[in-house]
């Protein structure tokens, strides 16, 4: 049981990272007038992740499966994240500046928004 207090500790900790570092990336670039809208989406989608628990709980009943099962569908949302650019305001720190500016006018053509140089 401590093996799985453990790893469970693990998880919330990871989540909680997932979840402030995908907050953050969005914010920053998301333009102004879809910030509302994205989060939204995201708090929705987690939302609906509650009843999905209860969902695959229904079918699968050894609390081990399910949470293999859960974590093999957190392990598929690491996907995007990993395919991710770094954000901008993490590279301006490290003096990457060149690499901010590329992936900032990726985003802003994106948005068919014009950035100062």
């Amino acid at each position: 049981m401590s093996t799985y207090l453990f790893y469970r500790c693990l998880q919330g900790a990871g989540t909680f990272v997932a979840i402030s570092g995908m907050h953050i990336w969005l914010m920053e670039l998301t333009p102004s007038k879809y910030r509302v809208v994205m989060t939204v989406m995201i708090n929705i989608t987690r939302s609906l992740g509650y009843p999905a628990i209860v969902g695959v709980s229904y079918f699968i009943t050894d609390w081990r499966y399910i949470t293999l099962v859960i974590g093999g569908i957190m392990a598929l949302a690491l996907v995007p994240v990993l395919l991710s650019p770094d954000s901008p305001r993490f590279l301006v720190s490290k003096g990457r500046i060149s690499e901010a500016k590329k992936i900032l006018g990726k985003y802003a053509k994106l948005a068919k928004q014009k950035i100062s140089t």
